[in-house]
C-alpha cells in the first residue's frame, strides 16, 4: 500500500512496477503475511541515478531499521527478507493475532522516523473482519493533482486475503474477485486511483460460521 517497505518513500521515485501483499489467517486469526516488490523494469533508471554502486533497497538504513522493528515486535516472528533476483524483493513473516499484524503493518507503511497506529484489520465480531487503509494525510503516499507526470504511473498493487473457512459476502466498492472455493479475495488497482474522491479501501468479510 514507502523504500520497498516504505510505502510512500518508494512510490515517489518508482514507475512501472508492482507491489503484491498477500495475507493467510488461521482460524484464530494469527497467520502470515508475504509480499513482493517488483522493480526489474525500473532498474535502468535506478542505476542511473544511482550510479554503478547504488545500494539496494533492502540494504539501506532506514529499511534495515524497519526490518529491526519488525523483528523485535511482540508476536511477529519468522521475519524474513531478500532480493530473488535484482530488482526482485521478498518479504515475509508470522503474526499471532490481528493487533501484531497490524503494529507489523504500520511499522512497514509508516514514514521513516515515525510510527503509525492505523488499524488496517479489525474483527467486528467472529465471523466479521473489516480492512481498509489510510487515505492522504494518514500515511497515504500524496500526490498533487496535475496533468504531468506523478511518478507513479503504472505504479499497481494487488491484495490476497486467504482463510481457513468459507467467505458468505463480502461489501467493497473495489473490483474485488472472490476464488472457486470461496477463501480467498483478491483485488488491485493503479495507486492513482487513490487520489480519486470515490475511491475507497474498505472490504467487509462475512465468513460462514462453519
Amino acid at each position: 500500500m514507502k523504500n520497498w517497505i516504505l510505502y510512500s518513500s518508494l512510490i515517489a521515485i518508482v514507475t512501472s512496477c508492482s507491489f503484491k501483499q498477500n495475507v493467510s489467517f488461521n482460524k484464530n486469526w494469527s497467520g502470515s503475511m508475504n509480499c513482493e516488490l517488483d522493480m526489474r523494469q525500473m532498474l535502468p533508471m535506478m542505476e542511473v541515478e544511482g550510479g554503478e554502486k547504488a545500494v539496494s533497497i533492502i540494504e539501506e538504513p532506514e529499511t534495515l531499521e524497519k526490518i529491526n522493528l519488525l523483528k523485535s515486535t511482540k508476536g511477529v516472528s519468522k521475519v524474513d527478507v531478500k532480493e530473488v533476483e535484482k530488482g526482485l524483493f521478498a518479504f515475509s513473516f508470522e503474526f499471532d493475532d490481528l493487533n501484531s499484524l497490524n503494529k507489523s503493518a504500520n511499522i512497514m507503511f509508516s514514514d521513516s522516523g515515525s510510527v503509525n497506529e492505523f488499524v488496517y484489520f479489525n474483527l467486528k465480531d467472529k465471523n466479521t473482519l473489516f480492512f481498509t487503509m489510510p487515505k492522504n494525510g494518514d500515511g497515504s503516499p500524496v500526490v498533487e493533482t496535475t496533468d504531468e507526470p506523478t511518478g507513479m504511473e503504472g505504479f499497481t498493487y494487488e491484495l490476497s486475503l486467504k482463510f481457513p473457512r468459507k467467505i458468505a459476502s463480502i461489501e467493497t466498492k473495489n473490483a474485488a474477485t472472490i476464488s472457486n472455493d470461496r477463501k480467498e479475495i483478491k483485488y488491485a488497482f493503479d495507486i492513482l486511483s487513490m487520489e480519486s474522491s470515490s475511491f475507497s479501501p474498505d472490504i467487509l468479510i462475512k465468513l460462514k460460521k462453519k
